[in-house]
C-alpha cells in the first residue's frame, strides 16, 4: 500500500503586496521541503501577477467607462431566465394537441424531437430578443 503524500497549502486571501523573496518565504515555512516550497512560491508569485493584471484591467475599464454594473447584469439575467422559463412552461400547452391519439412510438418520438428542436431554436434567439434595445423596430420588421 502506497503511503499518502503530505499536501502543503498556504491559506490566505489573494495577495495585495508582492510575495516575499524566496529566502523569506523559506524562513516562514521552515517545515516544508525545498521542492514543495519552490512550487508554493511560484504559485504565490503567479497569483500575485494575475491579481495585479486583473486589477489593472479593471482600472482601465473604469477609465474607459466600459464596466457594466453587477446590478444591471443580474437584472438582464433575471429577464432572460424568466422569459426562458415561460417558454419552457408554455410548451406543453401549445403542443399537447399534437400528441392526441398517437399509438405509434416512432411518431411520438418524432414529434418530441420537433418539440425539443423548436424550444432550442427559441432559446437560441432568446438573448437577442430579451435584451435587444430596438425590440419595437424588430417587431415591426417581422410583421411587415
Amino acid at each position: 500500500m502506497k503511503p499518502k503524500s503530505k499536501r502543503y497549502r498556504i491559506q490566505g486571501k489573494l495577495p495585495k503586496a508582492p510575495p516575499p523573496t524566496l529566502k523569506k518565504f523559506a524562513e516562514e515555512h521552515s517545515d516544508v521541503p525545498k521542492h514543495v516550497l519552490d512550487k508554493l512560491y511560484v504559485e504565490s508569485k503567479t497569483r500575485y501577477v494575475d491579481t495585479r493584471e486583473k486589477r489593472s484591467r479593471l482600472q482601465l475599464a473604469k477609465e474607459r467607462d466600459d464596466l457594466i454594473e453587477k446590478r444591471l447584469v443580474i437584472h438582464q439575467l433575471t429577464f432572460l431566465f424568466v422569459a426562458m422559463r415561460q417558454k419552457m412552461l408554455g410548451a406543453p400547452l401549445s403542443w399537447h394537441r399534437k400528441f392526441l391519439h398517437i399509438t405509434d412510438p416512432h411518431v411520438a418520438k418524432t414529434r418530441l424531437e420537433e418539440l425539443m428542436l423548436s424550444l432550442l431554436r427559441e432559446l437560441h434567439d432568446m438573448p437577442r430578443k430579451a435584451i435587444d434595445p430596438n425590440w419595437l423596430e424588430t417587431l415591426e420588421e417581422d410583421d411587415a
